[in-house]
C-alpha cells in the first residue's frame, strides 16, 4: 500500500462540523459573500498584465488578500512577509493574489520598495482594481467608509471556486499567516480524510471525526482502533433544521485512538472517499453486484475516478512515461546511474572518445565493450529501441547474454564504424523485433541466408560487401528494404522478399531492372543518384505508387515503336527534346501511317497505378501527350528540366505540381490541370503571367525567387471562359478567331478592319477584384526578388496566408489573413504598414533594428526566421501588445533586456543558438508566462526563478545538457518533450 500522508498524535475526536461546502449553493445577491458561494469571477488588470481570476486559479486552492492601500507601512509587511511563505503555499497546492484600488503603475514601483525592505520579491500578481469592480464583488469596503481603501480581508477558496472560510480585519492590524496557514491546513485536512481540528490546533496534533461517520465506516477508516470519550444520541426533525444539516439524526461521539500514532497508509483505500461525501453510497452499490458479473474496466474506472490517491499515482507514472517517450542519449555508465531509466522507451547509447566512462565501462579507447552490453537488460529490460554512436565496432554476444534478452526490443540502429556479421544469435528472439539497420554508406557485411530473423519487417543491410544478394538472405517478413550504397549487381526474380512494400536502391547502383525482379507486392521504389538505365515496359510493377529519381536518371518516360509494332530501344538521340514546335501535345502527325494496333500499345513505361513521380537534378526530357499516367497526383520536375508544357501533358487528376528550378516558360491557359491544388514554379521562373492560367481549385500559389513581373488577368484570355458579345478583328485569322471561341456562345460580328482588334471585356459586368486570383486560394508566396506593389483588395477572400519579401501594400486585407511571413527585408517596417487583419507575423532575417512600435498591437504570434540575429527592444512593440506567443530561430543569440517582452506573451521558444541569461532578472520573462520552448537551447536557467504561472516547460529529446541538470521530479507535472 503506498504512504499517503502521516498524522501524527492522532486523537481523533468526533464533533459537530459541516465539512465541506453544500455543491448546490450558489452566491447571494449583493455585494457580501457566504462560506460555501461560488466567488465570482473576473478579468482585471494586475502587475502581471491583465489576468482572469479562474484560470489564474486552475485547479488549485486560492489565497485571496486584499490590503487598504500601496506605500503604507503595515501592507508593506504584510505582502513582504506573504511572498517569503511562496514555498508554504505551493506546498499546499494554493496560489495567492493580492488586491488594493491602486493603479498597476503603482503596484510596480511599490514593489520596489517591499524588495527593498522586506528582502523579497513579489511573486503573486497584485490586482490593480481601480474601477472598485473586484472590491464590489467581493464586499471589500465597507459602505461607511472611504471607498479609495478596501479592508483588510483574507478569502480562502477552494479548487471548486468556493468560499471555504474568511478573514477580515481593520487597516491598522496586519495579518497572522502562521493562522491563515493553519486554516488552510484545517480546511485541505478535512476534505482529503473527513476530519475536523479542534480549538488551537496545529499541524501534527490530535483531530475530530465529523459527525457523518458512522462507528462502523470509523473502523474502516482508522484500522487502529480509537477510544471513544463521550457516546450519546441527538435527534432533531427536519423542521427545526432546515439549513446546514438535514440528517434527521445525529450522532455526537467524542472518540480518541488508542495508539500514540496513526499512519494513513494503514488506511483501506480500497474505501476510502477522497474528496466526495458519498463513499458509503459507492461502497454498497459495489457490494451489491455479484462479483462474478463485475466489469473490471467499469470497476476500474469507478476506483480510478473516484480516489485522488490512485489517480495521482497513475498519472505521475504515465507522466514519467510520456517524457520519457522518444529516444534519450546515455553512456552506459549514464544509464546505469539513471534514476527513471525503467521508463526509457528508445536509447542512444553513445561511445565516442568524448565521452568520458568510468574505466569498467571502457576498454582505454572511449569504447565499450561486448561484455559491457551485458548489461543493458538489467538496467532497461523494457527497452524498445536502440542505436548506437557511430565508434561502436564491438561484437554483439550470442543468445541469452545481452541484446537477445530484450524482449520488448523493436529496433537496432549501428552507427558507421560498425563492422560486425550479425546473425539470429545475436539478435531479439522475439516476435516485437522489427527493424534493424546498418549503416547504408559504410556497412560491407555479407548476408547469410537464414541470418537474419523472420520477424525483420524493416531493413537497412549496407552494401552486402559487394556481393549478389543470395535467394532468401533477406526474410520474407521484410516490407522495407534499403540498400548501401556501394551495390550494383543487376536485380534478378526472387532475389527480393515476395512481402517487399518499399525499396530503396544506394548511390552507386547503376545495373539493370530486370522484368519480375521487383515484386508485384512493391509500393514505392527510390532509385539514387548513379541510376541512368533505360527503363522497359513491365521492368517496374504497376503496384508502384512512389517512384523517385536522385541526381543522374535523364531517360523519356515514352516508348516509341517502329511501323511494325516493335519498341525503339535507341538512346536519347532518337528522341525529340526540342521545343520548336507548337508543343500542344497534340499527336505527331507521323502516327497517321500506323495502325490502329500499334497506337493502342502503351505510350510510357510508366506504372499505370502511379501517384507520385519525383525526377532528379538531370532530368531534362520533353513529357508528351499520354505519358504520364493519369492516375499521377504530385509531380515535382527536379532541378534541370526546362521545356513547355502543352495542353493535355499534365494528368487530369494531377493535384500538386513542382515545376524545376531552371523551368522559365509561359505557361498558357489549359496547360494546367482543372483539380490542381499545389502549384510550385521553381526558382528562375520570370515570364508574364496571365491569372486565367490557374485553376478555380488552386489553394497554394507560390512565385520563383526570380520573378517580379506584373500580375493581371489577360482580358482576351478570358473570354475562353465567359458569354459575351465582343467585335473581333478578322484580318486573315479567322481560323484562330473561330478557335478561339468555339466553346462560347457568342455572338460574333466579324470585319476587315485592322484597328478593331479590341475586345470590350468588362461589358460582362463582374468586378474584376472577384477573380483576379482563385477564389480558394488560401497561401501566396512572392519570391525574395518580388519587389512590385501588391493590392491587397485583389487579393480573395479565402487567402490566409501571403509570405512575400516586402511590406510596400496598399489598400485593405479580408479578415481571412492572419499570417504574413516576410522574407529577407531589404528596408525597415514603418509603422502602420502590417496590415489589421494579421495576427501573426515571421519575420526571416534583417540587417537593421526594429524601428519603435513596428509590430502593432494586434499581432498575437511574432515569429523571427532561422537566420535572425538582431538585439529587440520594449520600443520595438506598440504600446498595448497583444502579442502571445514570441519565438526566435536557430541563430538567435542576442541578450533579452528586463520588460522587452510585453507582459501579455504567453509562450516562449528560443532556437540552438541561444545561450543568454533567462532568469538574472525577474522582469526579462513575464510573470504570467505559462510556456517556455527551449528545443535544443542551453541558455542560462534558474530554474527556481522561472514564473510560477509556467505550465509546460517544453524540451527536444536530443537536448542532453539541459536534460541532464533538470530536476525531473520537481518540474514533472510540468515538463514536455519532444522529438526532434
Amino acid at each position: 500500500m503506498l504512504r499517503l500522508q502521516q498524522v501524527n498524535k492522532s486523537i481523533l475526536i468526533r464533533s459537530f462540523c459541516t465539512g465541506a461546502p453544500n455543491k448546490s449553493s450558489s452566491a447571494p445577491a449583493g455585494n457580501f459573500l457566504r462560506i460555501g458561494d461560488v466567488v465570482p469571477d473576473f478579468s482585471q488588470d494586475s502587475s502581471v498584465g491583465q489576468i482572469n481570476f479562474y484560470k489564474t486559479l486552475g485547479d488549485k486552492w486560492g489565497l485571496f488578500v486584499s490590503h487598504p492601500k500601496d506605500f503604507t507601512p503595515v501592507c508593506t509587511t504584510e505582502l513582504g512577509r506573504l511572498a517569503k511563505l511562496k514555498s508554504e503555499f505551493e506546498k499546499r497546492n494554493c496560489r495567492v493574489l493580492a488586491l488594493s484600488v491602486d493603479s498597476a503603475k503603482d503596484h510596480l514601483e511599490w514593489m520596489k520598495d517591499i524588495k527593498e525592505t522586506q528582502n523579497v520579491e513579489i511573486n503573486y500578481p497584485i490586482i490593480a482594481d481601480q474601477d472598485r469592480k473586484v472590491a464590489n464583488l467581493y464586499g471589500m469596503i465597507h459602505p461607511n467608509a472611504d471607498n479609495n481603501f478596501t479592508v483588510r480581508s483574507v478569502f480562502f477558496i477552494s479548487p471548486d471556486k468556493r468560499l471555504r472560510a474568511q478573514i477580515t480585519l481593520p487597516a491598522s492590524t496586519g495579518r497572522n499567516f502562521d493562522e491563515i496557514l493553519r486554516i488552510l491546513d484545517s480546511l485541505q485536512l478535512t476534505d482529503k480524510f473527513s476530519v475536523a481540528t479542534p480549538a488551537d490546533w496545529v499541524q501534527g496534533e490530535d483531530v475530530i471525526i465529523v459527525p457523518t461517520i458512522s462507528d462502523e465506516k470509523a473502523k474502516e477508516l482508522f484500522p487502529k482502533g480509537f477510544k471513544k470519550l463521550k457516546n450519546y444520541l441527538h435527534k432533531k426533525n427536519n423542521e427545526t433544521d432546515n439549513h446546514d444539516n438535514k440528517d434527521n439524526t445525529i450522532k455526537d461521539k467524542i472518540i480518541i485512538n488508542s495508539n500514540s500514532t496513526f499512519e494513513l497508509e494503514e488506511i483501506n483505500t480500497n474505501n476510502i472517499n477522497n474528496n466526495k461525501n458519498n463513499n458509503n453510497n459507492n461502497k454498497k452499490e459495489i457490494e451489491d453486484k455479484n462479483i462474478n458479473n463485475i466489469d473490471t474496466s467499469e470497476l476500474f474506472k469507478e476506483i480510478y475516478f473516484k480516489n485522488e490517491i490512485i489517480r495521482n499515482t497513475i498519472q505521475y507514472h504515465l507522466k514519467l512515461y510520456n517524457i520519457h517517450y522518444y529516444q534519450r542519449e546515455f553512456s552506459l555508465h549514464e544509464l546505469k546511474n539513471y534514476r527513471y531509466r525503467e521508463y526509457l522507451r528508445s536509447v542512444l547509447i553513445k561511445t565516442d572518445k568524448s565521452i568520458s566512462c568510468p574505466q569498467f565501462l571502457d576498454d582505454g579507447n572511449g569504447e565499450i565493450t561486448a561484455n559491457h552490453l551485458t548489461l543493458l537488460p538489467k538496467y532497461i529490460p523494457n527497452l524498445e529501441c536502440i542505436e548506437f554512436t557511430s565508434k561502436f565496432n564491438s561484437p554483439i554476444p550470442p543468445d541469452d547474454q545481452s541484446i537477445s534478452r530484450l524482449f520488448e526490443l523493436k529496433s537496432i540502429k549501428f552507427g558507421k564504424h560498425f563492422q560486425k556479421v550479425m546473425n539470429k544469435s545475436n539478435l531479439p528472439h522475439s516476435s516485437n523485433f522489427k527493424s534493424l539497420l546498418f549503416d547504408e554508406t559504410t556497412y560491407n557485411q555479407l548476408i547469410l541466408i537464414d541470418s537474419l530473423p523472420e520477424t525483420i519487417e524493416t531493413l537497412s543491410m549496407g552494401s552486402n560487401g559487394n556481393h549478389r544478394l543470395q535467394e532468401g538472405s533477406i526474410p520474407n517478413s521484410v516490407k522495407n528494404l534499403t540498400i548501401g550504397n556501394d551495390y550494383n549487381h543487376k536485380l534478378k526474380v526472387n532475389q527480393l522478399p515476395s512481402s517487399l512494400e518499399c525499396l530503396s536502391l544506394g548511390t552507386h547502383f547503376n545495373s539493370e531492372i530486370m522484368v519480375g525482379s521487383l515484386p508485384l507486392s512493391l509500393k514505392s521504389l527510390i532509385l539514387n543518384n548513379e541510376f541512368n538505365q533505360k527503363i522497359k515496359l513491365n521492368q517496374l510493377p504497376n503496384s508502384i505508387t512512389f517512384l523517385e529519381f536522385s541526381f543522374h536518371f535523364n531517360h523519356s518516360f515514352q516508348i516509341k515503336y517502329n511501323k511494325k509494332g516493335n519498341e525503339i530501344t535507341s538512346d536519347s538521340k532518337d528522341e525529340d527534346d526540342s521545343d520548336d514546335d507548337d508543343d500542344d501535345c497534340t499527336e505527331e502527325s507521323q502516327e497517321s501511317e500506323y495502325s490502329s494496333e500499334v497506337l493502342s500499345k502503351p505510350k510510357t513505361w510508366l506504372p499505370n497505378n502511379l501517384k507520385t513521380l519525383i525526377l532528379g537534378y538531370k532530368y531534362n526530357k520533353k513529357i508528351k501527350k499520354g505519358v504520364l499516367p493519369q492516375s499521377l497526383t504530385h509531380l515535382s520536375m527536379g532541378f534541370t528540366w526546362n521545356h513547355k508544357i502543352g495542353k493535355g501533358c499534365l494528368p487530369l487528376g494531377l493535384k500538386k505540381l513542382i515545376l524545376s528550378c531552371n523551368f522559365d516558360h509561359i505557361l498558357k491557359v489549359g496547360v494546367l490541370p482543372p483539380t490542381l491544388e499545389y502549384l510550385d514554379m521553381g526558382q528562375q521562373f520570370n515570364q508574364p503571367f496571365d491569372l486565367n492560367i490557374l485553376p478555380n481549385s488552386l489553394t497554394f500559389l507560390k512565385f520563383s525567387n526570380s520573378f517580379n513581373q506584373p500580375i493581371e488577368r489577360d482580358n482576351n484570355n478570358n473570354n475562353i471562359n465567359n458569354n459575351n458579345n465582343n467585335n473581333n478583328n478578322n484580318n486573315n485569322n479567322n481560323n484562330n478567331n473561330n478557335n478561339n471561341n468555339n466553346n462560347n456562345n457568342n455572338n460574333n460580328n466579324n470585319n476587315n478592319n485592322n484597328n478593331n482588334n479590341n475586345n470590350n471585356n468588362d461589358s460582362n459586368g463582374d468586378d474584376i477584384t472577384d477573380f483576379i486570383y482563385p477564389k480558394s486560394l488560401k497561401t501566396l508566396q512572392f519570391g525574395i526578388l518580388f519587389t512590385r506593389q501588391l493590392n491587397l483588395n485583389l487579393l480573395p477572400k479565402s487567402l490566409e496566408t501571403l509570405i512575400i519579401s516586402h511590406t510596400n501594400f496598399i489598400g485593405e486585407s479580408s479578415d481571412s489573413l492572419k499570417n504574413l511571413h516576410l522574407l529577407p527585408l531589404k528596408r525597415r517596417i514603418e509603422i502602420g504598414e502590417i496590415p489589421k487583419s494579421i495576427k501573426n507575423l515571421k519575420i526571416d532575417n534583417i540587417s537593421f533594428d526594429l524601428l519603435p512600435s513596428s509590430i502593432p498591437n494586434w499581432i498575437e504570434t511574432l515569429e523571427f526566421g532561422t537566420y535572425f540575429n538582431r538585439e529587440i527592444n520594449e520600443q520595438s512593440f506598440e504600446i498595448g501588445s497583444n502579442l502571445r506567443e514570441l519565438k526566435f530561430g536557430y541563430f538567435f543569440n542576442q541578450p533579452i533586456q528586463p520588460h522587452t517582452i510585453p507582459l501579455s506573451v504567453k509562450t516562449f521558444e528560443c532556437g540552438l543558438r541561444f545561450n543568454q541569461h533567462l532568469t538574472r532578472d525577474c522582469s526579462i520573462l513575464p510573470n504570467n508566462l505559462t510556456t517556455l520552448i527551449l528545443n535544443d537551447s542551453n541558455p542560462i536557467i534558474n530554474f527556481d526563478k522561472l514564473p510560477n504561472s509556467l505550465t509546460n516547460l517544453s524540451i527536444n529529446n536530443t537536448n542532453q545538457i539541459l536534460l541532464n541538470h533538470l530536476n525531473i521530479d520537481k518540474f514533472l507535472n510540468i515538463l514536455n518533450i519532444k522529438n526532434k
